[in-house]
C-alpha cells in the first residue's frame, strides 16, 4: 500500500486551508484516494502529487532565469 498523508497534513505542507485541499482533490489537481463510509468521506493524499504541484507552480525569479540562460550559453 502506498504511503498517503491526511488532508490536514497536505494543507500544512502547501500552506493552504483544508477546504482548498478538498477542492483540489475534487477537481483532480491533487491525487488522492477517497474512502467512503456510511456517514462520511475521507481523502488520503498522495504526497508525490504535492511535490509535483509545488514544482510545477514554482515561481522563478529574474535572477534564476538569467542564471539558467548563462548556463545554456545560447548567445
Amino acid at each position: 500500500m502506498k504511503n498517503y498523508i491526511s488532508v490536514s497534513q497536505a494543507a500544512k505542507k502547501l500552506n493552504v486551508s483544508v477546504q482548498t485541499i478538498y477542492n483540489m482533490c475534487k477537481t483532480g489537481k491533487l491525487g488522492g484516494v477517497c474512502i467512503k463510509s456510511q456517514t462520511k468521506k475521507k481523502w488520503l493524499i498522495d504526497p508525490n502529487t504535492i511535490d509535483l504541484l509545488i514544482e510545477s507552480s514554482r515561481f522563478i525569479s529574474c535572477f534564476e532565469v538569467k542564471k539558467k540562460m548563462e548556463e545554456l550559453k545560447l548567445f
